[in-house]
Formats: C-alpha cells, sequence, structure tokens
C-alpha cells in the first residue's frame, strides 16, 4: 500500500529538480576543455617517443652488429680462446669511441664482465645479473631494459656469437627514449592550462555540491540518531533522489523498529507468563510431595484415634462417654477428608475410573448443586449430544463439582447464574495430553471475577481468598488434583468483573458407562478368622489388632515384609492377609502382595494405606484408605475371604 506514493514522489523529485547533474557537470567540463587537447598531444608524444625509441633501437643494434664484428675478426684468427687476454677486449671496446654515457660490454660463456666500457676495472669479473642471464640464455640476440652494473637503468641490445661471447651497447634509458620536441612542451604548456582552467572549473563545480552534501549528511546524521529525516530539494538529480530514499528508509526503519518493540514486548509477556506457569507448577509439585508426606502420617494418626475410639463405642458400657466418642469419631472423619483432600492434590490418592455419561451424570449432580447454590443462583446444565462419556472416578468429579460450585456461591454472593456444559475438546486442548479424545467441561459463573496475580494461585493448597474461618484453601487444589489424577488438564480464565471460567480437559471413554452390580455376595462371617496384619506404626498396628479381636479374629502383627515372611512359613495357619503400602525395607505392601499371589494364590490379601502412589495393584487385591471405619474393613476382609481360592 505504501508503494504508489513512493513513486509519486521520485516522479516529482524527477520533474522538479534544477540544473544538472553531478556525472553531467564533470563530462561536460573533461569534454569541453579536455578532451580534444589531450588526444592531440597523447598522439604527439606517442609518436615522437615511437620514432625516438625506434631510432634509437636501431642505432644499438648497428652498433652491437659493429662490436660483433671487429671481436668476431679479431678473435676468429684464434684457435684457442684462453689465448685472448681481457686487456686485449678492452682495448676493441675503447677503440670503438663509444660516447661517454654508453655502455657497452663482453661477457663470456660463464656470464663474467671481461670487458666493459666506460671502463671500470672493479666491474670487470663480475656477474651479470640474473634477469639478462635469463635473456641470454633465452635467445641470441634482443633489446631489454635492465639494470646496468653501477645502477644505471639503461636499455640495452646483445648478440651472442657462435663462439659464446655475448656483445652487449646500451644507453641510458632516459636518451633511448628520447627528447621530446619543443612542440611537445608548448602543447604540454597548453594542457597545463586547460588544467588550471579545469580546476577553476571544478571549484565552482563544488561549491555547487557542497550544499548538497552538507544536507545529506545532516540527513544521514539524524537518521543515525534515530531522528525523522525530511526529504528538501538540493538543486541536483542524485541528491534529490538519496534525500527522498533516506526519507522513506527512516520511516521504514521506525515502522520496523515499531513493529519490532511490539513484538519483543510480546516475546517477553509470553517469557515471563511461561516462567510464571513453570515457576507454578514447580511450587505446586513440590507442596504437593509435601502435603502428601503429611497426609499419609496424618492418617496413621487418624488411623490409631478412629481404632482406638470404634473400639471404645464398641465395647463401652457408660452412657457419658457416647458423646466424647461421636464427637471423637467425626473429628476423625473430618480429618480423613481433609487429608483426602491432600493426597488428591498431591497426585497420591487412588482412584476407581469407569466410563461415565455425562448426560446422565451432570442432571443428577445437577440436584445435589442447587441445593449448595440456594434459590438466588440460577443453575443451568446443557450437554452436547455428541460428547462421549469420560473415564473418571464419578465420585471425584461429583467433588470437584461441589467445590467449584461452592467457590461461585462464595464469590457471587447474592444472586447470579452457574453454566455447566460439556462438550468435545479440541485437538489444541488434548495436545500434551495421554489420551487424543477429551471432553471439555466448563464452569462458568457471572461473579466479580479476580486480579490475574489472584487466579495464578488458585490451584494452590491452602490458598484462599476467603477470611481465614470461612475456607481451607483446599477447594480447587482438589480440583487440580483430580484432573491430574485422570490425565487430564484445568485452568481457569477470569477478570474483573467478567465473571470466572473453570475448564476441565478429561479423557473420553469409547465404552459404554459401566452399570453398577447391585447384588450383594454372601460372605462368610469375619469371626474367629485368623488375620496377618502388617503395618510398621506399632500404635496403629495394636489399635487395628484390638479392633479386630473385638470382631472375633485372631491376629498375629508383623512389623514389616520380611517379619511377615517369616510368620508365613506355615500359610495354612491365616486366612487373609491385611498389609499398609507404605513400609520400610526392600519390599512395600504392594510388592509384598504380587509375591505372596505368586507364591500363595490361594491366601487373600487386603492392602490398607494412607496413600497406595501409583504403582498398579495386582489382580484382585482391594486397597482400602486410612482411617477406615470398621464396617468397611470388615467388609473388605470378608470379600477377600468369600473369593479365597481352595487348596
Amino acid at each position: 500500500m505504501s508503494s504508489p506514493p513512493a513513486t509519486n514522489k521520485r516522479d516529482t523529485a524527477h520533474q522538479t529538480a534544477r540544473g544538472f547533474s553531478i556525472r553531467t557537470r564533470l563530462i561536460a567540463l573533461v569534454l569541453a576543455a579536455l578532451l580534444p587537447a589531450l588526444g592531440a598531444a597523447l598522439w604527439v608524444v606517442n609518436l615522437t617517443h615511437r620514432l625516438e625509441r625506434e631510432a634509437s633501437a636501431r642505432l644499438l643494434e648497428k652498433t652491437t652488429q659493429a662490436l660483433s664484428m671487429v671481436l668476431d675478426r679479431e678473435l676468429t684468427p684464434r684457435a684457442d680462446a684462453t689465448r685472448v687476454l681481457p686487456g686485449d677486449l678492452q682495448r676493441i671496446i675503447d677503440a670503438q669511441h663509444l660516447a661517454h654515457d654508453w655502455r657497452a660490454a663482453i661477457i663470456d660463456r660463464q656470464g663474467r664482465v671481461v670487458a666493459r666500457h666506460p671502463n671500470q676495472p672493479e666491474y670487470t669479473g663480475q656477474l651479470i645479473t640474473p634477469e639478462l642471464q635469463a635473456h641470454i640464455g633465452a635467445r641470441r640476440e634482443g633489446l631489454l631494459d635492465t639494470v646496468s652494473l653501477d645502477g644505471q637503468p639503461v636499455t640495452i641490445y646483445f648478440s651472442t656469437s657462435p663462439q659464446g661471447w655475448t656483445y652487449v651497447t646500451g644507453m641510458s634509458r632516459e636518451r633511448f627514449q628520447g627528447l621530446v620536441p619543443r612542440a611537445v612542451w608548448h602543447v604540454g604548456m597548453a594542457l597545463w592550462l586547460l588544467l588550471v582552467v579545469s580546476l577553476l572549473g571544478a571549484v565552482w563545480v563544488a561549491r555547487g555540491i557542497v550544499r548538497p552534501i552538507q544536507t545529506i549528511k545532516q540527513m544521514a546524521l539524524d537518521l543515525r540518531e534515530g531522528r525523522r529525516v525530511a526529504s528538501e530539494r538540493t538543486g541536483l538529480l542524485e541528491c534529490d533522489e538519496v534525500a527522498l530514499a533516506m526519507d522513506e528508509a527512516t520511516r521504514a526503519i521506525h515502522e520496523a523498529r515499531d513493529e519490532l518493540e511490539r513484538q519483543v514486548s510480546a516475546a517477553v509477556e509470553r517469557t515471563r507468563q511461561l516462567e510464571q506457569h513453570v515457576s507454578h507448577n514447580q511450587r505446586v509439585e513440590a507442596l504437593g510431595r509435601l502435603t502428601g508426606g503429611l497426609a499419609h502420617e496424618f492418617n496413621n494418626l487418624l488411623g490409631i484415634i478412629g481404632n482406638c475410639a470404634h473400639l471404645m463405642q464398641r465395647q463401652s458400657t457408660a452412657p457419658e462417654l457416647t458423646p466424647a466418642i461421636d464427637a471423637t469419631l467425626r473429628a476423625v472423619d473430618t480429618g480423613g477428608r481433609l487429608t483426602q483432600h491432600l493426597l488428591r492434590f498431591a497426585g497420591r490418592q487412588s482412584v476407581r475410573p469407569c466410563a461415565l455419561s455425562l448426560q446422565q451424570f451432570l442432571p443428577d449432580v445437577s440436584e445435589l448443586l442447587r441445593a449448595l447454590l440456594g434459590r438466588r443462583i440460577e443453575l443451568s446444565t446443557a450437554v452436547d449430544t455428541d460428547t462421549p462419556p469420560v473415564f473418571v472416578d464419578p465420585n471425584e468429579l461429583e467433588l470437584a463439582l461441589i467445590n467449584l460450585a461452592l467457590n461461585a456461591r462464595d464469590a457471587i454472593d447474592g444472586q447470579g447464574h452457574l453454566r455447566l456444559h460439556a462438550t468435545l475438546a479440541n485437538a489444541t486442548e488434548c495436545e500434551g495430553l495421554p489420551s487424543a479424545h477429551c471432553v471439555r467441561l466448563t464452569v462458568s459463573d457471572d461473579g466479580p471475577g479476580m486480579e490475574a496475580p489472584i487466579a495464578l494461585r488458585v490451584f494452590e493448597p491452602f490458598f484462599s481468598t476467603k477470611p481465614a474461618h470461612e475456607g481451607t484453601g483446599l477447594g480447587l487444589s482438589q480440583v487440580y488434583g483430580f484432573c491430574q489424577q485422570a490425565q487430564g488438564r484445568v485452568w481457569l480464565d477470569s477478570a474483573p468483573r467478567a465473571g470466572t471460567t473453570v475448564t476441565l480437559v478429561l479423557p473420553a471413554h469409547s465404552l459404554a458407562p459401566e452399570a453398577a452390580d447391585a447384588a450383594l455376595q454372601r460372605r462368610p462371617s469375619i469371626d474367629h478368622a485368623r488375620v496377618l496384619l502388617i503395618e510398621d506404626n506399632a500404635a496403629l498396628r495394636e489399635a487395628t489388632q484390638a479392633l479386630l479381636h473385638a470382631y472375633g479374629c485372631e491376629v498375629v502383627g508383623a512389623a514389616d515384609a520380611r517379619d511377615a515372611l517369616e510368620r508365613l512359613d506355615e500359610p495354612a495357619h491365616f486366612d487373609v492377609v491385611l498389609s499398609d503400602v507404605v513400609m520400610p525395607g526392600d519390599m512395600d505392601g504392594i510388592a509384598l502382595a504380587t509375591h505372596l499371589r505368586q507364591m500363595l494364590p490361594h491366601l487373600p490379601v487386603v492392602l490398607i494405606s494412607g496413600h497406595a502412589g501409583d504403582a498398579p495393584l495386582p489382580p484382585g487385591v482391594p486397597l482400602l484408605h486410612k482411617p477406615c471405619a470398621p464396617e468397611a474393613l470388615v467388609a473388605a476382609l470378608e470379600q477377600a475371604m468369600a473369593q479365597r481360592t481352595p487348596v
């Protein structure tokens, strides 16, 4: 979109530019002042020099040939060249009466100077230059520019005789080039005058160029400092085009810089959000490990208290103790639910997922939610017809929806709306999850919303915006733990005065929902059952032994897996094994149960733990959660004994 205006500006600059371009002015000046005279002068000088060189070359050639003839005439009668003395050769050269600025020499086969003009004894016997030796070796005669032994630049002509003697004559290179005639000097003076005129014209041209160049320089400085550049007319076409290009460049640079700043700001913001997300996940993971460990130890304490309270309730005959025992059991139940929340957040609470139809589940749970929300908050539920079942624990999903509904009720604090909507999740929402097919369940309210810093911390355990006496800070942490354990994800979108939407992405299930089996199995009585109890916590082991004794069981305690295996040397002494999961040593409860299923498949095993971790359970081995009610414990033992394989 920006090209047509730039083209119009450039065309306008071409049409309105004043004067000629720099190239046009300089070419016109050179053509008008120097070209004709320079061409003629070059022709004359070249012709003169060529003629002088040709004449000098012929003179050197004839002189060398004459010297060669004289020497050949003198040396031919002598059969033995060794009889020739350097003095004889020197007298022959001196007899030629060469000019004082000429050079002549006789060179033997070894490249040594035998005789020379002018006669300078210190050069006699010296070797000629390697350059001259190379030329003499390459051809018999020729013209050559070289340097004499005394360091003078000369032009020589050499000729080699059949006897191996080389005769050289030469003159200074300046003389060889020849003297320029007087007319050439006149031409030189004219060229000098033309040069002066050209310099004056160049000064005039430069004065017309200085101002445009200074303008361009100032524009370049402004561009370097980041200031906007406005193009100005300078009177020169090239400068005007440069100014226009710089104007366009500064505009493009500012636009690119603005865009870069926007992109950098966006990248910084994305990086900040990513760092906050990573930090949040790390903090949640650390808190999850801490709370998981605390919940495990706390469950053991609750198990001791609960078992003792149930034992007192079963055996007490004092009515005045009943309220205290009931209060203790209620406290144990409350503490158990609290630790279950902590374990769900830590991802250490085992669940029993199944295929669950949201078309049936959400309407049923809506009745419970309406009772919690009250009449002033309207609840609406919608499930798309193509929404598949989800593979989750129904109790955990119900608890998550209850926590979300309670948070929405407290946030609305009056009249409002709460909406539940289930539909298929898109590919982006399923990215990174084990299941490629998921269901998106959103819980939206029209409450006041929250600020971003608060929204980042809502899934942390014990974090709450409510007063200390009104909230535990574990509601949304349970939702987070439930989604993590279900191999899904959860996030929250909120803004002040824009309400809050919590999105749960849960794995879909392709099978039909599991039907509840209402048939009750006939179970043998636990009375007189022989139970091997494995618990590393001595106090909890003693309390559980006393409780099972009250139900008529014969109980033998063991502190760890090794102790239990020693007592199982005679497995017929036991009807069922009740084992903790987390125990010291190299074998925990799950490993012990796996070992017993292989070695003693007829012996039933029941596991009980504050948290079982993520390790899979052996087939047919149930898991109870601490603190466990006596009725549930007895029922699990009876059920395991009913499925016992006969020996």
